[in-house]
């Protein structure tokens, strides 16, 4: 059985915390500030599209809002580091850095790309962020995923087109010969 245990903060007057767990209430004071650490927590929306084909290649982009907490104000810097996958992997450029106003919240682009020499695989991407004194975000970095698979067809490195063009050329021979045994028949 799983202990629930609910947290509730009455920040004015007598700084009350209410704890509740399985269904007794209890009141303990405690000294609180009024307004958490200034900070910023960082959200990445999930990549889209969320799988690419290669190894034509492609280009996946997420979202990543950056929220202000407590009257926080500062420029956000992010580094994208591939954390999981096989090599080689896709690549992701650093995104933009982004002003966070107090109160508000400020977005940036994460932008992933894959080409030929990318492997098949699930790849995980960390992002990192830091204000100007490289305090990193309230609750840690956060990453995305993406899925690459390599699809091989006419036309492209996988071999296709030679297959096709190998089977044209035994589909002529052939008819030529079935013309020519057919032409010598009728000929005797």
């Amino acid at each position: 059985m799983a202990l629930v245990v609910q947290a509730k903060f009455f920040p004015r007057a007598t700084h009350l915390l209410a704890l509740v767990c399985i269904g007794i209430a209890v009141l303990v004071p405690v000294s609180l500030a009024q307004t958490p650490n200034p900070g910023f927590v960082i959200t990445v929306f999930p990549l889209t599209p969320p799988s690419i084909t290669a190894p034509t290649g492609g280009t996946a982009t997420a979202t990543i809002m950056f929220t202000s907490v407590g009257g926080f104000t500062d420029t956000i810097r992010s580094t994208c580091v591939v954390t999981a996958g096989p090599s080689p992997a896709p690549s992701c450029a650093d995104p933009a850095p982004v002003v966070v106003p107090s109160g508000s919240s400020g977005f940036t682009t994460l932008t992933v790309t894959t080409n030929s020499a990318t492997h098949s695989g699930d790849f995980t991407f960390k992002v990192r962020a830091g204000d100007s004194r490289d305090h990193g975000p309230l609750a840690g970095n956060v990453a995305a995923t993406l899925s690459v698979q390599h699809s091989y067809g006419v036309g492209n490195a996988g071999g296709g087109g030679i297959a096709i063009s190998v089977l044209a050329a035994l589909l002529i021979l052939w008819s030529a010969g079935s013309i020519w045994h057919r032409k010598s028949a009728e000929s005797r």
